[in-house]
């Protein structure tokens, strides 16, 4: 299956953490459907290295997902431009929207004191709010929305981490309850023919039990990447 380009648009400064997030993302548990575009190589240098605006441009028009974070601050601009990078990449994408899918992230708990330009980060923020955002407080509630995004592209849940730590964990709380629950069955049905039959189902139940709980983390569906 041919892989789907990502184009990652953010500052950096103020959204390294949520860029290695995604970054990650992609690189480890959606690297089989997903490749990054080449202009996220700058993303490992510190933000020494800025790539041309005809770069940056060419890779959003070459990609399938476009992938927007505002964060505090609007970002640098192009020599000899009254546009950031952040205005120019979304807009290009903008353009090609019957051809690829758009995500927009913005954050809600703005700090003003962050950001050079208050004026042009609210133009950039109207922009992407003409089309209602995804909108995130912190690095935790990113993450959600960014999973919730993926399980649209993917057609399919995609938990976080910690979900999955809290499906694991109520997993081994049934299995103990499974475990005690065969052991009472057991001994208060031991005089009895039917003791041994009765008792085998109080397991079987119960696993079937976790394994509902922990199929889509034991057994992931096919990832789907089709566009509706």
């Amino acid at each position: 299956m041919e892989k789907r380009k990502v184009y990652l648009s953010s500052t950096f400064k103020d959204l390294e953490s949520y860029r290695t997030l995604v970054i990650k993302k992609f690189e480890s548990e959606f690297s089989e459907s997903f490749e990054l575009c080449r202009v996220m190589e700058y993303m490992y240098d510190n933000g020494k290295s800025i790539p041309s605006i005809e770069e940056c441009i060419e890779e959003v028009k070459e990609s399938d997902i476009y992938l927007l974070i505002l964060g505090n601050r609007i970002g640098s601009y192009p020599p000899n431009s009254d546009k950031t990078y952040t205005e120019l990449e979304y807009e290009t994408a903008l353009s090609m929207r019957d051809e690829k899918f758009i995500f927009r992230f913005v954050n809600t708990n703005f700090k003003k004191t962050e950001c050079e330009d208050e004026n042009k980060y609210q133009k950039i923020k109207s922009m992407l709010s003409e089309l209602r955002p995804q909108e995130f407080k912190n690095l935790s509630t990113f993450e959600n929305r960014f999973l919730t995004c993926m399980s649209v592209l993917l057609q399919q849940p995609v938990k976080s981490q910690n979900q999955r730590n809290f499906y694991i964990i109520f997993s081994i709380i049934i299995g103990l309850i499974g475990a005690i629950t065969t052991y009472i069955t057991y001994t208060s049905t031991i005089d009895f023919d039917y003791n041994i039959a009765v008792t085998s189902l109080v397991p079987l139940i119960f696993s079937c039990i976790i394994l509902f709980i922990l199929k889509d983390i034991l057994f992931p569906t096919t990832m789907s990447t089709s566009k509706t």
